[in-house]
């Protein structure tokens, strides 16, 4: 999926055909405005990478819906979900993670990725897996893969109407398209030899995530959409304690923003606060 980005776009193409096992197909599904990126993919001119333009902006998840149901219906089995601007971590990343299909069952197996979080139900929060257990097997079940780390779609879970929500346009739409997997009894599996080179790569082995990360003033937009897609997903849970719990935090780090000066504590007071009016009353247009 992309937007605007065809200099990126043509980066990742590469690196994912470089796969020591390169995927049979590339659909690039287009949000842009511009005409940019079919220009690219036609002078690429690889036989393998298809284009669709969607003919708006549907967001990551718009476009990650059309690409399943689009590759389903072609008889694909497993359907790669990615963004232009994250091509699989490393070379080995799809041969690694179809070690875990060879050795689990089709029929339960909905999910793989390269590195995955479990879902604190009580705080509505993501909690990391500790390193020691990553280093103890050679997978890992999880609640959900992080964002652009290689999820790779079971095709059976599109089949089932399983989908992207495409309301949430950005912001937590592959948590939400996880929850819907794992209730709908499919496993959810990461590659612990790929999670733990990730974290090496990183420097995380013993990473403690900050009480708050400061932003670019102009990425603050996306905590809009991120905090009333959470709550969104909370109460479609029916996690009220959770929900309450993000609505305070939210509140909490709408004021905090202020200590980094009045215009970045504004623009990060409004994001917050009408994501958690409208997660409230419903809202769910595209509003930035």
């Amino acid at each position: 999926m992309t937007y605007e980005r065809p200099h990126i776009l043509k980066g990742t193409i590469e690196k994912i055909m470089a796969q020591t096992m390169p995927p049979e197909k590339i659909i690039v599904v287009d949000n842009s405005e511009s005409w940019d990126t079919k220009y690219l993919i036609e002078a690429l001119g690889h036989p393998t990478v298809a284009y669709h333009r969607v003919g708006y902006n549907a967001g990551p998840a718009g476009a990650a819906k059309i690409a399943l149901q689009k590759l389903t219906e072609e008889g694909y089995q497993w359907i790669y979900w990615g963004d232009d601007d994250d091509p699989p971590m490393f070379n080995d990343s799809f041969e690694k993670l179809f070690q875990i299909v060879n050795n689990e069952s089709l029929k339960t197996l909905g999910l793989i990725g390269g590195v995955g979080h479990f879902f604190n139900r009580r705080t509505g929060t993501i909690s990391r897996v500790s390193t020691e257990l990553i280093r103890s097997c050679e997978a890992i079940e999880v609640d959900s893969v992080a964002g652009g780390q290689t999820m790779i779609v079971n095709s059976e879970i599109v089949k089932m109407g399983i989908l992207p929500d495409v309301n949430f346009f950005f912001g937590f739409e592959e948590l939400d398209f996880c929850l819907k997997v794992k209730k709908g009894g499919f496993k959810i599996m990461v590659s612990t030899d790929l999670f733990i080179r990730a974290r090496e790569k990183y420097d995380r082995l013993s990473y403690k995530r900050p009480l708050y990360i400061k932003k670019e003033i102009t990425a603050l937009k996306r905590q809009y959409y991120s905090i009333r897609n959470l709550l969104v997903i909370l109460k479609r849970e029916k996690l009220y304690s959770a929900y309450v719990y993000t609505i305070c935090k939210g509140l909490i780090k709408s004021l905090f923003g202020f200590r980094y000066g009045w215009r970045y504590g504004s623009v990060n007071f409004r994001m917050l606060f009408w994501g958690i009016v409208d997660s409230i009353r419903g809202s769910m247009n595209k509003v930035y």
